[in-house]
């Protein structure tokens, strides 16, 4: 279970911290996140994207049994030589591949995509097409 996604970044939060309860409040979304973990037999909580120099927000984490990890890199494509989806899964390996189509191309009409600044992508992604044996 992720607060956010792969993909996202930024604040997932917010946490008042002027109010006094905030700490009180925080047990509270965690013991029922808690709650929903062991109902859905989720073996990971990860919670991401708190800043890195918030020291009494890592420590109060701690204390609540979560360890500090560092997160990769956000997803970069950085080869756009290919003009759709399909020229797009002959350049990735076979285990990325098999996760495209099954966990991305079959929930597709699930998302909803926003490219900034990338015309190249813009225009490959305005015109998607998944052919249906992957749907």
């Amino acid at each position: 279970m992720m607060m956010g996604t792969l993909i996202t970044e930024g604040q997932h939060i917010f946490i008042e911290r002027k109010d006094p309860n905030w700490r009180p409040a925080f047990i509270y979304l965690l013991d029922n996140v808690w709650k929903e973990q062991e109902i859905q037999k989720v073996p990971s909580l990860y919670l991401r994207d708190f800043p890195a120099d918030d020291v009494e927000l890592q420590e109060f984490l701690t204390d609540q049994g979560f360890v500090r990890i560092k997160m990769p890199n956000t997803h970069i494509i950085h080869d756009l030589s290919f003009n759709n989806v399909m020229d797009y899964l002959t350049i990735v390996g076979v285990k990325r591949r098999g996760h495209i189509k099954k966990d991305v191309l079959n929930l597709i009409d699930y998302f909803d995509v926003e490219i900034k600044n990338n015309n190249l992508l813009t225009n490959l992604l305005s015109n998607l097409i998944v052919p249906k044996r992957f749907l």
